[in-house]
């Protein structure tokens, strides 16, 4: 058993999920931050509360208010947090880029991971995402759903295992391929959702017969 094994067993089961959901680049910026400790559905609330608004775009949120910022991203969780948090970003691009997060996204992978590391309440997880969905750059993001999967599957041996050791295991494991590493991410998260939870559903999963948690 692999993880070419797994995308193709997860892909046959679930067919593609064509994530991420986003009309723009900085939509899944907005959104990578804001699903932090929350769930995509109150997400999609906030996004929408924040499109109807006029706001979903770099130079617009830099010079929005604060507050207005806050209730529109309610929905979401934490809301003066990620408020706070997506405005300095989008300051940060009219700064330093005029506003272009293309021109931000379009260097070497790791010298725009590095860069998005450096802003506040931009973790591992938040930047790979950015990078993989919204720069197009092959970088697998690490969440607790795919270590919760992989741990089952008897390919990692702890949880608590390094972000980045995660990491290099399931892209050694695959092809450097930006539509795989999208494609599995979401057939996983979709797999830790409806299966794979933390009392998992064993008899019903697609991977039940290769699954170290299940034999």
């Amino acid at each position: 058993m692999n993880l070419i094994e797994v995308h193709m067993r997860l892909l046959k089961y679930f067919g593609k999920q064509g994530w991420w959901p986003a009309e723009t680049p900085f939509e899944v910026v907005v959104g990578a931050v804001l699903v932090q400790r929350t769930t995509w559905r109150n997400v999609e609330w906030a996004l929408a509360n924040l499109k109807t608004a006029g706001l979903l775009n770099p130079k617009a949120l830099s010079m929005a208010d604060i507050r207005l910022v806050e209730e529109l991203v309610k929905p979401a969780g934490f809301y003066r947090q990620k408020a706070q948090r997506i405005v300095i970003f989008s300051k940060y691009l009219v700064a330093k880029y005029e506003g272009s997060l293309d021109k931000l996204l379009r260097g070497s992978l790791e010298g725009v991971r590095q860069e998005l590391l450096s802003m506040e309440g931009i973790g591992p997880e938040t930047a790979d995402s950015i990078l993989l969905y919204a720069a197009h750059k092959p970088v697998f993001p690490i969440d607790l759903y795919v270590k919760r999967i992989l741990k089952r599957l008897g390919l990692i041996p702890s949880l608590n295992l390094a972000y980045e050791d995660v990491q290099s295991l399931v892209q050694e494991g695959l092809p450097a391929s930006v539509e795989v590493y999208k494609e599995l991410r979401a057939l996983m998260v979709r797999l830790g959702k409806t299966y794979c939870r933390k009392k998992p559903l064993c008899l019903k999963c697609p991977l039940t017969d290769i699954c170290a948690h299940s034999l």
